[in-house]
């Protein structure tokens, strides 16, 4: 996997596959020490340098200039309430056939969470198919990348298929 050290808060937990576990664990690595991820980047660098355009190179340039200034973060807990809904969220979003965060049926963000009296909420929502690795890697390439970092977050949900990955943070 992409780091053979990651925080195991979930290893236990059965209402989520293990590769949602296993994203929630990267994930948790990434918060609680960032510059660990440095390396990796500088390897994506050396390893692919001759398809990388130089936008895509200083992307991942100020990506490792961000981690470096990054101090560690709280790791997030799994939510079994917020799993629900971010679970449901998938499913309709797949027999819709939409990818949007807030395109489907069952509305908005803030819409989907209101019952559970969560106030403060962020998604993140991309098409998965990929390794984890790479997944969080273009996670950190993108403003998704300000959601995995928010200093506020206790709380995580994840929902993954072949095709979309969802999410959800709140505190």
């Amino acid at each position: 996997m992409f780091l053979s050290l990651s925080i195991s808060v979930f290893a236990q937990i059965d209402t989520i596959s293990p590769i949602e576990v296993e994203m929630i664990n990267q994930i948790n690595t990434l918060r609680s020490n960032p510059k660990s991820y440095i390396p990796h980047l500088d390897r994506y660098i050396k390893e692919r340098n001759k398809f990388l355009t130089v936008n895509e190179v200083s992307n991942v340039n100020n990506v490792i200039k961000i981690l470096n200034k990054t101090k560690p973060l709280s790791v997030l807990m799994k939510c079994d309430y917020m799993d629900t809904v971010t679970k449901n969220h998938l499913k309709i979003l797949n027999l819709e056939d939409k990818f949007c965060v807030e395109c489907a049926s069952d509305g908005t963000l803030d819409n989907r969470f209101k019952h559970l009296k969560i106030k403060y909420v962020g998604e993140n929502l991309i098409t998965s198919g990929e390794p984890i690795d790479v997944l969080l890697f273009s996670l950190l390439f993108e403003s998704n990348r300000k959601r995995l970092l928010h200093p506020k977050w206790r709380f995580i949900s994840v929902a993954m298929d072949d095709d979309i990955l969802i999410q959800d943070f709140a505190y």
